[in-house]
């Protein structure tokens, strides 16, 4: 009877352990389709992200994302690219996914930039500058 009893309890280890894999492999496809949502379509409209790939650990908390380029579009006239940045990898760790899940929030503890190069081009008003252009030619 013993050995019958501990074949129950092996299938159960054994069931359990594959539907708690089945579980978190379900629970890494959604993080993955909810975060590319999140990236694609629920940023402002006048930031445009694009990135060679994305990878997610939902056991660890980390995203990675490959040769991200974020640009910051000015919607005034004078100025159309207001900040550019461009990174190698941009690593987002310590993420806790059970605000994710319940509050459809992102908290995280660590960001890593890999290379950051950031451009940022200041704002100049056109009338300041004509403005500036005529009292120069009046002190000459």
């Amino acid at each position: 009877m013993s050995s019958i009893g501990n074949k129950k309890k092996i299938m159960i280890l054994l069931s359990l352990l594959f539907f708690l894999a089945f579980g978190f492999l379900l629970l890494q496809l959604w993080a993955e389709n909810y975060i590319e949502d999140l990236l694609t379509e629920k940023i402002p409209a006048h930031y445009m992200l694009t990135y060679s790939g994305f990878y997610i650990n939902i056991l660890y908390g980390n995203i990675i994302l490959h040769r991200p380029y974020l640009k910051v579009k000015n919607n005034e006239e004078p100025l159309q690219n207001h900040s550019n940045l461009k990174l190698e990898t941009l690593k987002l760790n310590g993420m806790t996914y059970l605000d994710l899940f319940f509050n459809e929030t992102l908290s995280i503890k660590n960001i890593f930039l890999k290379r950051p190069q950031l451009h940022y081009y200041t704002y100049k008003n056109k009338a300041s500058k004509k403005l500036e252009t005529k009292t120069y030619k009046k002190l000459i």
